[in-house]
């Protein structure tokens, strides 16, 4: 046997070695099967036609969620119970006046009631005023199975916030821009794929020698399009002339291939 001349310390060394293997394998196939359900959710959204920035994927039996999407902005933690979070979604959203009314809302007993198969969808408004910023929009609630017994079992919970001015700086825009990226990516396997289920034009660039390989553009017409490769100094010389002044100044970073370099 491969074991029968270690002493007893070597095997005890030997069995927490097979353990530790045993341990990190598991991890790796839970986060396996995690991704995979969160990729098949996401994907069923997008079937019944939404597109979350910040969504959770709940569990009616055991009063839990996990997050499905969240934005840098997203004010729930990462996984927890599903009342607890109800509380704070109450204090981030509504107004003092109304949790009450909105807590009988989203309470599991209500939602096993009016979300089922017949009824998948609940929408559910929010107005709340903080400063002079009127935060506004709808939480809403997708069914997407039952219990044996045919309780609602797994449901989303989705986030479509809007303010009535938005003011955002290059910081925060690019954070937006960040977060939908990021999300495109982890649920896409090819990077061209993941930046145009989010940007209109993609551009693959060899800044080193300041030339444009690819135009990728769905909406572009074949004789807009350059011969490629093609100068990108040039190039971007010639959509300079088409950017609003207002814009110049983030332009600035892209208008040249040493701009993009320093």
């Amino acid at each position: 046997m491969i074991f029968s001349k270690l002493t007893m310390r070597e095997l005890f060394c030997q069995a927490d070695k097979n353990m530790y293997i045993d341990k990190k394998q598991a991890k790796i196939n839970e986060a396996t099967e995690k991704r995979d359900l969160i990729l098949r959710v996401i994907q069923q959204l997008k079937d019944k036609g939404y597109n979350f920035s910040d969504c959770i994927y709940c569990d009616a039996k055991i009063d839990a969620y996990f997050t499905l999407r969240a934005s840098y902005s997203f004010f729930l933690a990462e996984d927890g119970i599903y009342s607890g979070a109800v509380e704070q979604i109450l204090n981030e959203l509504f107004e003092e006046n109304k949790k009450e009314e909105y807590r009988h809302v989203l309470q599991l007993d209500y939602l096993n009631e009016c979300l089922t198969k017949e009824n998948p969808v609940l929408e559910i408004s929010f107005c709340h005023q903080i400063k002079r910023t009127k935060l506004k929009g709808k939480i809403i609630a997708v069914y997407l199975d039952s219990d044996e017994k045919n309780h609602l079992h797994h449901f989303a919970l989705g986030f479509k916030i809007y303010y009535d001015k938005i003011e955002m700086d290059e910081k925060q825009q690019l954070m937006r821009y960040y977060d939908q990226l990021k999300q495109s990516i982890l649920e896409n396997d090819h990077y061209i794929e993941a930046l145009m289920a989010i940007a209109q034009l993609v551009f693959s660039v060899n800044l080193t020698q300041n030339q444009i390989d690819g135009i990728y553009d769905n909406y572009m017409c074949a004789d807009k399009k350059p011969n490629l490769p093609c100068d990108y100094n040039a190039y971007f010389k010639q959509l300079k002339a088409n950017v609003l002044e207002d814009c110049l100044g983030s332009f600035s970073v892209v208008e040249s291939s040493q701009s993009l370099l320093n």
